[in-house]
């Protein structure tokens, strides 16, 4: 079994995938037929959302071993997947570094 599918980063990223992707499949169904909330025809609407989330999940599953950072992209960057451990909660969100103080004695001999 590869390494990258025990990475909670990997997963965190995937799931997050096949949600959007969920998402976005069954809100252009609903918008593309311009249905009022009754009419709709939720069975179908979910049915069609869910196997998008699979494709999705399947796709990110099979390319996590194409890139050397494990994550779900083909393309992926240690950039991402450092933001997507810090997402996830795996690792410390950097801090922002704070401006370094100006010793007392460079304000006094520049006239500050």
């Amino acid at each position: 079994m590869s390494t990258y599918l025990l990475s909670g980063s990997f997963w965190a990223q995937t799931v997050e995938r096949a949600v959007k992707t969920f998402a976005q499949a069954a809100i252009a169904l609903l918008t593309g037929e311009g249905l009022g909330l009754l009419s709709v025809n939720w069975q179908n609407v979910m049915s069609v959302a869910a196997l998008a989330a699979l494709v999705s999940l399947l796709t990110s599953v099979s390319s996590g071993p194409f890139n050397q950072y494990g994550t779900p992209s083909l393309v992926g960057s240690r950039k991402q997947a450092g933001e997507a451990q810090a997402a996830a909660g795996l690792i410390p969100t950097p801090a922002e570094p704070k401006p370094a103080a100006t010793p007392v004695s460079e304000q006094a001999s520049t006239g500050s």
